[in-house]
């Protein structure tokens, strides 16, 4: 006679899942479907768009990783930063540039307020936004000479 007792005899063994499918957790769909399986097509349309939007997102950020991690970005930092910091000991560089954006958008500024009468309430409002990026900017450069 085994020494295992009758309660241990009667229980059905289950069979040992493979390795594969020990570490793996349900996809969204499953879960959904399994926690409330009573839900309308409408709620599982809901959980398949979630779960691809999931999917998406994830391979997205690894692109994204994996661009930062290369030469490319790399040198595109610092070629910026040195445009930033200006390639001459005075900071030329990034006063010319600074002047001619400057300049850029107080002409297209100027271009909208011609039309002011005409706009609408929304075009208003946008005319009232650049002109905040203007002096926000204006500021900015002003700092940014003071320092050099």
């Amino acid at each position: 006679m085994s020494s295992r007792s009758a309660k241990h005899r009667k229980q059905k063994r289950t069979p040992a899942r493979p390795a594969s499918a020990r570490h793996k957790k349900p996809s969204p769909i499953v879960t959904a479907l399994q926690n409330q399986p009573t839900r309308t097509a409408a709620a599982v349309t809901g959980a398949v768009l979630i779960a691809a939007a999931a999917l998406r997102r994830k391979g997205a950020n690894g692109r994204a990783r994996s661009a930062l991690n290369e030469a490319r970005f790399a040198r595109l930092l610092l070629d910026m930063s040195q445009g930033l910091m200006g390639k001459t000991p005075d900071g030329s560089a990034l006063a010319n540039w600074a002047k001619g954006a400057l300049e850029r958008r107080l002409r297209q500024l100027r271009k909208q307020a011609d039309r002011f009468d005409r706009l609408d309430a929304a075009g208003r409002h946008r005319l009232r936004i650049a002109a905040k990026h203007l002096r926000y900017a204006r500021m900015a450069a002003e700092i940014r000479a003071d320092d050099v």
